[in-house]
């Protein structure tokens, strides 16, 4: 220990208990010097007797007289350094005045006379102690003071002088605690005058004149919490008060409901955070109203307007307040009641309505305490009310409810039901009470394990016949499950359950799968069980270096592949499990005859058989690949032609091949592919395909193909332009099952209007279309423009489920035709005609034939020099309230607005906002005149108005630049500037 330095030998004394750091300063003096230091006792309390027994030994000091007190000169100096070291203390002894004076004699030795230097909290005890007492802590510059007034306040009397006197002194004391108290009366206002006290805790007799002295005498005061009784009556005029810093109140122990709601009207407190109350009056369950309670609804209300910023509610209540009056308090997170009115007074609509004013809540319990258990008649939330929550406080992570169930067997489905949107946020669920047998319970939080997988803390009170009731909670399950699968033994792997084992191995990630495979050969059977390798995609390379280990196979002669037996047996035991597989090497044909061979000793002589995806990559190869995969139900294939098609024809001839054999294929999707033309019509001959996505070259006989011989396409996607020309007579083609259609990167006008002409698509739900021709912005009408606008009249016809429709268009359709669309919830238009073609009136026009919408987003995309000019805009703010007023349901809304006064243009918008209050989330507005400052400002406002508003892109048109772009970002960092000197917004 002494060869080590002095920082490392006060960080080991540091880690000692008291009672051995003791005994370490008694082996050395080189030890006492370390174990004495002062860093490890700032976080120790000393007893007065320990230091005393410095001075006195272990003697008793009540019967020493004080001409008997002669300390010697050593023993003096030696309880001087210890005090002077001495950060906190507790008088656990009663101290004479005799003894006081002793102690004073021996501080006028110790340097700038003062006994405790670094004396920083003091606890008094419950003790009696002598007027003296107090003069042994001046100098010391005490920040926290404990006292009580001993076991039911026998020594009050004594205590509350000897706290008054300390406090004439130490001004500058910032947490007082006193326990068991009688107030000190009107007599000792040097009691309440501290400036600098922060936090004060309070047990005994309090008056409405201690609480003014208390708030007008205490201007940095933070925290309050009194428990006792009121002294006194409340004063009939009542003072207005402030407490402009205090954040906590703690009421909840304080056992007199008039004080308290005269403290709640007289006070002020802007800045309250944290409420804690008791609301409740001696009164039997069936007794009528308190005379108070409309006193305290209505001293909540002034709560509710002084105290915007409370955040936590506790209330143990027997007054009814109403769902209007806490829904007042629209921040808060935190929202508990112990209800103890007679009956139940929540229902499911009362809920309702306090989820849709308390978005924020993140914790939420409700309690029915009353002289009996709530009946099951009593209790009228049932559980609809979880979703309730579920759909409105998306924060929520603590829920406790009284929920009604009469019926076991309808119970778990409905709770399971409405606690799904809950999945990411959950935490904690209390149900209470609920008539549900034992075994019944355990299963029903087996169950709610599983559908919530965030859930921590899990408690059910269960309202069993006529016993009181019992509590199922996470620990009982885990303990049932323990029984159930390890007879009640330590769990291990092996002892579990094979369904449990797979569970655990497909959380794993494909690396640490693969090592676990290599533990034993009951973890391999379990690692490579199938359910893993759904949805893993395997490489052929790696497949291939089973039976060729590390070398590449490329040089590999048809001659020189001499497998051995178990290498092969290895490869097809690979290969059985393997359900989707990528081809990122090219296979000669020699290869293929190998896997072949080896394919011939597989049972049912196929190579893999689970295989349901197949990725050919951009590679070219053989013929005979395509044999590789007979006998595979290949419900998906993805192939590519290579960069820029370099490599189409071999993967068409592979498609081809494919196609020839595996009629179950679902999804296709070719990239980069020249069309096979119209010779091949194996290649569509596909019953069961679902969905196709293709790039490439496409003509109209490609397209009537596609249709005529895939009867269940659900989805089509087409990137590329078209490939020959158009027929004279269009076929008339029906696609019964079709339902999204995105052609927004297909680059040609006339066949994109052939398809819309030729086609009946009753089921259609989505069309992504681009219609576009490409001339210059001043052009005349392009010449298709009159058959575009006849093929969307038919789709409108045809198509009347239509609910999503994206447009990019350089061609006028006009408002008559888009408002065709009953049915759309959603309309995105990128318009490219010259000019502006929408107006106020047009706009007013759309939202009355098309009442469903959820989201609009118009924007106007030109090829010109600079951003449109004010003039050609027609929009103006009267638009936003044709939305409001007619689409009930819109939740996104993008406008060109026109908007040629600064000034004259936040009033408008923000007039015609107001209806959006409970649905509107994102609003872009696009391109506004507007001076950047000014737009911060319409931006915060905008916030203000639209509460449930998460998206906000104004564009600013600004003088000779470009755009500038005021986003979420920046208006928070402006309010964290103004409000919260740059600090995080809290």
């Amino acid at each position: 220990m002494n060869s080590l330095p002095p920082e490392i030998q006060i960080a080991v004394f540091e880690r000692l208990y008291k009672k051995d750091l003791v005994s370490s300063a008694l082996v050395c003096r080189a030890w006492r010097q370390v174990a004495w230091d002062h860093v490890r006792w700032q976080s120790c309390t000393i007893r007065l007797t320990g230091l005393l027994q410095v001075l006195f030994g272990e003697n008793s000091l009540e019967s020493l007289d004080e001409s008997d007190i002669k300390p010697s000169t050593s023993d003096s100096h030696r309880f001087l350094g210890l005090a002077a070291k001495v950060t906190s203390i507790r008088m656990d002894k009663s101290l004479a005045n005799s003894l006081a004076r002793v102690l004073l004699e021996i501080t006028s030795s110790a340097p700038a006379k003062i006994l405790f230097p670094a004396l920083s909290t003091l606890d008094c005890g419950g003790r009696p102690q002598d007027d003296l007492v107090y003069t042994l802590f001046t100098g010391s510059s005490i920040k926290r003071i404990f006292i009580s007034g001993g076991e039911s306040g026998e020594t009050a009397s004594d205590s509350r002088r000897l706290l008054s006197s300390l406090l004439a002194t130490q001004s500058q004391v910032q947490f007082v605690a006193a326990d068991e108290m009688t107030s000190p009366g009107h007599g000792s206002p040097e009691f309440w005058r501290l400036p600098e006290l922060v936090s004060f805790e309070y047990k005994g007799h309090f008056s409405p004149d201690n609480w003014a002295e208390t708030i007008q005498n205490c201007p940095k005061l933070d925290s309050v919490t009194l428990e006792g009784t009121a002294l006194g009556s409340n004063p009939p005029n009542l003072p207005s008060l402030s407490a402009p810093t205090l954040r906590r109140l703690n009421m909840e122990a304080f056992k007199s409901l008039e004080l308290t709601i005269w403290v709640l009207e007289s006070t002020n407190m802007p800045r309250l955070t944290t409420l804690d109350l008791e609301l409740r009056h001696r009164m039997r369950q069936d007794a009528s109203e308190h005379p108070g309670a409309p006193r305290a609804r209505s001293a909540f209300g002034l709560l509710a307007e002084r105290s915007q910023s409370l955040e936590s509610l506790t209330l143990d209540t027997s007054i009814r307040l109403g769902v209007e009056i806490l829904g007042a308090f629209r921040s808060l997170r935190k929202l508990e009641i112990v209800d103890r009115t007679p009956g139940c007074q929540l229902d499911d609509g009362d809920v309702e309505s306090l989820c849709r004013s308390l978005p924020s809540l993140r914790r939420f319990h409700l309690e029915y305490n009353v002289f009996r258990y709530v009946c099951e008649g009593d209790a009228k939330i049932t559980p609809r009310s979880l979703g309730y929550f579920a759909r409105h406080c998306s924060d929520l992570k603590y829920l406790g409810l009284p929920v009604t169930a009469t019926d076991p067997g309808d119970f778990v489905g409905p709770i399971l039901a409405e606690l799904v949107p809950f999945r990411g946020t959950l935490e904690h669920l209390v149900l209470t009470p609920i008539t549900l047998l034992a075994n019944r319970a355990k299963d029903f939080a087996s169950f709610l394990l599983i559908q919530c997988p965030k859930l921590t803390g899990l408690d059910i009170y269960l309202d069993i016949a006529d016993s009181w009731n019992s509590v199922c909670s996470l620990d009982v399950i885990e303990q049932e499950m323990r029984d159930t699968y390890f007879n009640g033994q330590q769990r291990t792997m092996h002892s579990l359950p094979p369904e449990i084992q797979i569970a655990i191995f497909e959380r794993l990630y494909k690396k640490d799968l693969a090592s676990s495979a290599l533990v034993c050969r009951a973890w391999r059977q379990v690692a490579w069980d199938h359910v893993r390798w759904q949805s893993c995609t395997i490489r052929l390379t790696g497949l291939l270096q089973v039976l060729f280990g590390e070398n590449g196979s490329d040089s590999i002669d048809e001659s020189d592949a001499k497998l051995s037996t178990s290498g092969s047996g290895r490869f097809l035991g690979l290969a059985a499990k393997v359900t989707s597989i990528r081809l990122d090497k090219a296979l000669v044909n020699s290869l293929v005859r190998v896997l072949l061979e080896i394919t011939s000793s597989a049972p049912s002589k196929v190579l893999f058989p689970a295989l349901s995806a197949l990725d050919c990559g951009g590679r070219p190869q053989d013929v005979l690949v395509s044999d590789l995969f007979t006998g595979s139900q290949i419900k998906r294939i993805f192939i590519s032609g290579g960069e820029r098609g370099e490599t189409a024809s071999a993967s068409r001839r592979l498609l081809s091949s494919l196609f020839a054999t595996q009629s179950q294929v679902q999804f296709v999707t070719a990239d980069e592919m020249t069309w096979p033309g119209s010779g091949s019509p194996e290649f569509w001959q596909l019953p069961e395909l679902v969905s196709f996505r293709y790039k490439g070259h496409l003509s109209p006989e490609n397209w009537a193909e596609i249709i005529q011989k895939c009867p269940k396409l659900d989805s089509v996607t087409l990137e590329g332009t078209a490939l020959g020309s158009e027929p004279p007579n269009l076929p008339s083609l029906s696609a019964p099952a079709l339902r999204r259609l995105n052609m927004e990167a297909f680059k040609s006008l006339e066949l994109t209007i052939s398809i819309l002409e030729s086609t009946n698509m009753p089921r259609l739900t989505t069309l992504d279309l681009e219609l576009r021709h490409r001339t210059l912005h001043d052009a005349p009408e392009h010449q298709c423009a009159p058959r575009a606008r006849s093929a969307f009249g038919l789709l409108a016809e045809r198509s009347q489920s239509l609910e999503s429709l994206t447009l990019d268009t350089s061609i006028r359709l006009g408002v008559e035709i888009l408002g065709a669309f009953r049915s759309l919830r959603k309309l995105d238009i990128v318009d490219r005609t010259p000019g502006c073609q929408l107006d106020d009136r047009d706009v007013k026009s759309l939202c009355l034939s098309l009442p469903s919408l959820r989201r609009f987003h118009l924007e106007y995309n030109l090829r010109l020099p600079r951003l449109l000019c004010e003039d050609d805009v027609k929009i103006t703010p009267r638009s936003l309230g044709y939305f409001a007023r007619h689409c009930t349901d819109l939740t996104y809304l993008g406008l060109p607005i026109a908007a040629t006064n600064p000034e004259d243009f936040v009033g408008p918008v923000l007039a015609e906002l107001v209806t959006f209050r409970g649905t509107l989330e994102y609003l872009a507005l696009t391109p506004v005149t507007l001076f950047t400052g000014r737009a911060k400002d319409f931006a915060s406002f905008l916030l203000i108005q639209c509460p449930k508003l998460t998206g906000l892109n104004i564009y600013l048109d600004i003088p000779d630049f470009w755009t500038a772009d005021y986003g979420l970002d920046v208006i928070e960092q402006e309010i964290r500037d103004i409000y919260f000197n740059g600090q995080s917004a809290q």
